[in-house]
């Protein structure tokens, strides 16, 4: 039986984010990186918003050459933090390292500006989202993820078959 507060929907995933990033630390040091990627995978579940943990996925995924992955994960950084000045250096870094130009991605004080009409940010921007709600919905913020989901359609640009069914 269901009892009130224990709906699927209602759920919400505890735990300590100090542990899981503890964890992930460790595996970094001992070079596992996929055991520290699934340490944060586990923390996003508790608080798929953190930033520190987007950041450090991004790092990782730095060190392994994935530059599209972290241009996908410092746009979900600077989508919900528009005036998160380390998201959009790093964002900006990513694209000129991989030599794209003209870049998707200019400085406007605080904060930024995105070429959304660019290819390759098109791309990113379109994983970044996926990912965004399919970890709130993985954390049970379903009211989250449909936010993200609308608002990744109708101000990012993102086609609504990316989200599936």
């Amino acid at each position: 039986f269901k009892r009130r507060g224990n709906e699927p929907a209602a759920r919400r995933n505890y735990g300590d984010l100090r542990i899981y990033s503890l964890k992930a630390l460790a595996w970094r040091r001992l070079g596992q990186p996929a055991a520290a990627v699934a340490a944060l995978r586990q923390a996003r579940i508790i608080d798929p918003l953190d930033l520190g943990i987007l950041g450090t996925l991004g790092d990782i995924d730095n060190e392994l050459g994935n530059y599209a992955a972290v241009a996908a994960r410092m746009l979900q950084i600077v989508v919900l933090d528009e005036r998160n000045t380390v998201g959009w250096d790093n964002l900006i870094g990513m694209y000129q390292k991989r030599g794209i130009t003209p870049s998707p991605v200019t400085r406007e004080g605080p904060g930024g500006h995105l070429d959304l009409r660019h290819p390759q940010l098109r791309i990113e921007m379109n994983t970044a989202m996926l990912d965004l709600v399919t970890s709130l919905r993985a954390a049970g913020q379903l009211a989250e993820a449909d936010f993200a989901r609308e608002r990744a359609i109708h101000a990012l640009g993102c086609p609504p078959e990316v989200f599936g069914p």
